[in-house]
């Protein structure tokens, strides 16, 4: 799952084409949450979230683009990180402080940022009006940043630990 996220946050363009394609990192993910749902049922809403994320991500590997594409990537994967950090508290124990912070400050700073790029869709350009709005975007986007590349690190941690089922 970890590296599939990781596909998916990177990108290497050329001329407008995306050379590390997004569809690939969610078919990553899918089949990563498909497989781990026999560990929690989190992993189910986790799959189904990297579905919503394939089917967004093609159109827009294309060159689509909008707010459609954009709410459903996004949400994708917010629901990803959430329900998994929600099975992992489950599973992984010694973890479950640290999945606990991040589901919270991720859905924290997702109810934040979504609604405000909704109503403001490019607050770095827009009017000085709204300079106090593009500070806010800027610090959440840092913040949402930071907690993905800790999820990250936290998956690829609990990775590490090898599969509980077996214990």
């Amino acid at each position: 799952m970890a590296w599939g996220l990781l596909v998916i946050a990177l990108d290497l363009n050329i001329e407008q084409l995306d050379l590390i394609a997004d569809p690939v990192g969610w078919a990553m993910v899918l089949l990563a949450a498909l497989d781990l749902r026999r560990l929690h049922p989190a992993f189910a809403v986790g799959a189904a979230a990297a579905a919503l994320g394939l089917v967004g991500s093609v159109p827009e590997w294309f060159g689509a683009e909008g707010w459609p594409i954009s709410v459903a990537t996004g949400l994708a994967q917010l629901v990803v990180l959430f329900s998994t950090c929600s099975a992992l508290i489950a599973l992984v124990p010694e973890k479950s402080e640290v999945a606990d912070r991040l589901r919270w400050f991720a859905l924290g700073f997702g109810v934040f940022l979504g609604p405000v790029l909704l109503l403001v869709p490019d607050p770095i350009s827009s009017a000085p009006l709204v300079a106090p709005v593009t500070v806010m975007v800027v610090v959440a986007a840092i913040g949402l940043m930071i907690v993905f590349v800790w999820f990250l690190v936290l998956l690829f941690q609990c990775a590490r630990l090898g599969d509980r089922s077996a214990a």
